[in-house]
């Protein structure tokens, strides 16, 4: 065949693609056909996403906000799941990771659903992304842009059909906005309140709320949380069994009041003279009335915990309240809404070191330290660059042989050793919790850390039997590797699995959560402590910190709510020793790893309540079980849990101490 040139070339080549052209352009059509038959399968329009996020649509950066999606499907029926995804860290630090909520979805054809959940808004760089899933394809997808929806300012929220209190709006640096949420869309998550300062309710019945949502609201109050109710023309809604629970008094009907100048002085606030009015005649039950004209109080402050309650006799939405510019003065001394901003959750309690990488480094004692191995390696390489620059002829060969196989063998066996037979093989699991009681009601705060580890590369399922743990990943550097991305399954019990798990790496999650507590003390004396114990648990041992000493309690048993006194001993350390947490004397049952474990929580975790100023304060502080545990699918794995019981002791007039 004769050699063409570039231009004959050309066109043959031309006139090939033109008797193909007819098959290329049906191939093309195939082609595109397919992808977009794949695209309606994957994004089809027969599914709604609404999403509501924060409250009203504001949510405050740096906190947990509530998320409610309704997934509304006009298609075939899905089996698959829901996913809510939000990004943390920074692009900038190398240290972005995802953390990813799902959830059981079965839509049949033409059916609704609402989700709920709880998440925490740490950035708004990156988008909020809500994905639905069916065959393990995505169904849905909708992206919420975040810069359009945060705040700075502190949320109060009213709950009324018609109460209007903008004037308590605040535009200063440290600014309160109030906002309007409908009931339905309420937290059903304690920590869905995390950014609100205050709540006020007027004419609405708590029995319009799921009992998630009522529960979530109690404990928000008990942690600290504070919630006003305020007075309305029918006072039988007062009387309602959610309110009734609540309410530190109870309504017996309605008294006019005619003078309104003496409302005004009793509140502190001058109020204009108007028509005759009504409030509520009040029984106080266990609380203290703030504010009292002729016999009736205004105001009714009752404790909750650690939270306040606070009864409105007055109605906020009615004449001469409604547009009284003094009710916010009222309500701000009445709320007590200070200026300084409260930390936040994650400023408050996810920045705190976690005492788990401590009990890894100790688990790893009996391990020569690297300066010792770097200094063998140098050694050993320094002998064996000597010898093979002195001359030895044909002996060198017989010389070096074994300053090669000798570590080499030793190298396998010793991986086999400590890798193998010694190291724990499949996962391990570390946890500590802090108890902190809250007030004298059964709830307690439970600070809790959780660590998994392993020598393989293997999913890491985590099961958390917690009654509503808020928990997110340590976002701390440490060696032990970046964060990862994880998921989070909501079900009977909440499961962590980790994405891409790398052998030999710690996953560290951080969590917090309300549960029941119930435990009472009360110091009678300096030589004698009374408790009841209704945790269910026993106590290994306890002490009692008081005036710069820790004496010994003993262990206390759980007896069913029943009152036991303990006899104070004498001390056994002095809190000037840095030392004094390794000099107590731990339950011997617990294991090495416990009692180090013991210590490290008596030293990192006291410190801030040792921090107290003045002796009028005593710590009751007992080693329990931890209330955070492992599910069933986790107890094959080697784990090491303890918790720390925390309770403050307040003196009081009579020399008598209680709980506070």
């Amino acid at each position: 065949m004769p050699d063409l040139g570039f231009r004959e070339r050309m066109t043959v080549t031309f006139d090939v693609l033109a008797c193909l052209r007819p098959w290329l352009i049906a191939a093309l059509l195939v082609a595109t056909s397919q992808a977009g038959s794949a695209q309606d399968i994957s994004m089809p329009n027969d599914i709604d996403l609404q999403v509501t996020l924060g409250f009203s649509e504001v949510f405050r950066l740096g906190y947990w906000a509530p998320l409610t999606v309704n997934v509304i499907n006009h298609g075939k029926e899905i089996d698959g799941e829901l996913q809510v995804q939000l990004t943390y860290g920074s692009e900038l630090d190398d240290a972005v990771f995802t953390k990813t909520e799902r959830r059981r979805l079965e839509l049949s054809e033409g059916s609704k659903k609402r989700f709920r959940f709880t998440v925490l808004m740490e950035s708004f760089g990156f988008p909020l992304r809500i994905l639905v899933k069916n065959a393990g394809a995505v169904v849905a997808e909708q992206t919420v842009d975040l810069r359009r929806k945060f705040t700075d300012a502190r949320l109060l929220l009213v709950v009324s059909r018609d109460a209007n209190l903008d004037n308590l709006n605040d535009t200063a640096a440290e600014s309160l906005r109030v906002l309007y949420p409908h009931p339905e869309l309420l937290p059903d998550h304690w920590r869905g309140y995390d950014a609100v300062t205050a709540v006020v309710v007027h004419g609405i019945s708590l029995e319009t709320l799921s009992q998630r949502q009522f529960d979530a609201l109690k404990k928000w109050v008990a942690q600290g949380g504070k919630l006003a109710v305020s007075g309305g023309p029918d006072y039988a809604l007062m009387r309602t069994p959610r309110l009734a629970e609540l309410l530190p008094a109870s309504p017996s009907g309605l008294v006019t009041i005619e003078n309104a100048e003496a409302i005004g002085a009793a509140l502190g606030e001058l109020l204009p003279r108007s028509d005759a009015f009504h409030i509520h005649r009040l029984n106080v039950l266990e609380g203290t009335a703030r504010a009292v004209v002729d016999g009736h109080p205004l105001i009714v402050e009752g404790r909750f915990g650690s939270g306040e309650i606070f009864y409105l006799s007055f109605d906020v939405a009615s004449r001469p309240f409604d547009n009284w510019l003094g009710l916010r003065g009222v309500l701000f001394d009445t709320l007590q809404i200070a200026p300084s901003i409260r930390k936040s959750f994650d400023a408050r309690e996810l920045r705190k070191p976690s005492v788990v990488p401590l009990l890894v480094d100790h688990s790893s004692a009996g391990f020569p330290r690297l300066s010792v191995v770097i200094v063998f390696v140098a050694l050993y390489l320094g002998l064996l660059a000597t010898l093979f620059r002195i001359n030895l002829g044909r002996s060198a060969l017989r010389i070096v042989a074994p300053l090669i196989a000798t570590p080499a063998m030793f190298l396998a066996g010793a991986y086999f050793l400590f890798g193998v037979v010694l190291f724990p093989t499949g996962a391990s699991a570390l946890i500590t919790t802090l108890v902190e009681p809250l007030g004298n009601g059964p709830y307690a705060r439970a600070y809790f850390d959780i660590g998994t580890f392993s020598n393989k590369r293997q999913p890491l399922p985590l099961v958390v039997e917690s009654p509503e743990p808020a928990v997110i990943a340590s976002q701390r550097p440490q060696r032990w590797g970046k964060t990862h991305s994880y998921n989070i399954v909501e079900g009977t019990n909440k499961i962590i699995d980790v994405d891409r798990p790398r052998s030999y790496s710690l996953n560290l999650f951080h969590g917090i959560d309300i549960v029941i507590h119930d435990v009472h003390a009360e110091l009678l004396d300096s030589s004698t402590l009374r408790i009841r114990n209704n945790t269910g648990l026993d106590w290994g041992v306890a002490w009692l910190v008081a005036n710069g000493t820790v004496a010994d309690l003993g262990s206390v048993a759980h007896r069913d709510g029943d009152w036991q006194q303990l006899a104070v001993g004498t001390p056994v350390a002095e809190i000037r020793d840095a030392a004094w947490p390794k000099s107590l004397a731990l339950p011997a049952r617990l294991t090495s790893a416990q009692r180090h474990l013991g210590a490290v929580l008596l030293e990192e975790r006291l410190e801030p309540y040792l921090a107290t100023p003045g002796n009028r304060t005593a710590l009751l502080v007992a080693i329990i079980p931890t209330p955070v545990r492992l599910g069933a699918t986790n107890r094959h794995w080697a784990q090491d849990a303890l918790g720390l019981l925390v309770i403050r002791l307040e003196a009081i007039a009579s020399g008598r101490r209680s709980a506070s």
